[in-house]
């Protein structure tokens, strides 16, 4: 009876330690499962931004990504550049275009920056025989270059931009900006060449609003293989190279002056 006694005052003792092997096994349970969560919402954080990439890059993704409405700053930074095409009906890319672009706005007696963002920007548009558009469009606003084949060569007839932001600044509301610059010849080039230029271009689109670009290079018609064709260079681009090689062949032709005078005289 005794022994009998002794084995049913171990039975508690027992069923505590299978209860805390259970509550331990449900912990570690609960753990994997925090950490299998953690693990999906990083994949699915890692999927979006592959989709932002693509949104920014192929003209056929329509959705935006990112909704918040853009601010305007006081200070200006460098805008990223971002590449952009459009597919015609057969699926080949028909119109390619990078460029970087920052909106300058003047607010009362201020003047603000606003700087696309190729990762929520969406390239939408039309590609026909004489006429071409692009769409770059993200939340809060949108630009839009209407392009030109006449002859032999091709340019940018009509830039319009819109841009629904807020100044940084206390009790200030959202304000709408919005210009169109037309009957313009932009960005001349001719036929299946690539007009690229990386000087900054400052274009006044509306009393309040003037569009900066900087970094580009586009082409609408003729595009073969989906890559850009033979460069044609702007022209500040090119007074800029040639005023370095000019500099840079002074600077030579001094050097070798004064060594040939030091040779001669020495």
């Amino acid at each position: 009876t005794s022994g009998s006694q002794r084995r049913f005052s171990q039975t508690p003792q027992m069923n505590n330690g299978a209860c805390k092997l259970k509550h331990y096994a449900a912990m570690f349970l609960c753990i994997l499962l925090l950490l299998g969560s953690r693990r999906a919402v990083l994949v699915a954080l890692a999927e979006t931004r592959s989709e932002v990439s693509v949104a920014a890059t192929n003209g056929t993704y329509h959705e935006v990504t990112y909704t918040q409405m853009p601010t305007l700053v006081p200070k200006e930074s460098v805008p990223q550049i971002g590449s952009y095409s459009l597919l015609d009906s057969n699926g080949r890319i028909c119109l390619k275009a990078s460029m970087a672009v920052e909106y300058v706005v003047t607010y009362g007696k201020k003047t603000l920056y606003y700087n696309i963002h190729p990762s929520s920007t969406n390239a939408t548009g039309a590609c026909r025989e004489n006429t071409s558009n692009l769409l770059l469009s993200f939340s809060g606003g949108n630009i839009e270059f209407t392009f030109l084949k006449k002859g032999t060569i091709s340019y940018v007839s009509e830039i319009r931009a819109d841009l629904q932001a807020t100044p940084d600044c206390k009790r200030c509301h959202s304000e709408q900006f919005t210009g169109e610059l037309s009957n313009g010849k932009l960005f001349t080039v001719k036929n299946g060449l690539s007009y690229k230029c990386n000087s900054e271009r400052i274009l006044q689109i509306a009393e309040n609003l003037q569009i900066k670009i900087t970094k580009l290079w586009i082409q609408a018609f003729k595009i073969i293989n989906g890559q850009f064709g033979t460069v044609e260079e702007c022209l500040p681009d090119y007074n800029k190279r040639i005023i370095l090689l000019v500099v840079g062949g002074t600077v030579v032709g001094i050097l070798l002056i004064v060594v040939t005078a030091f040779l001669i005289f020495r």
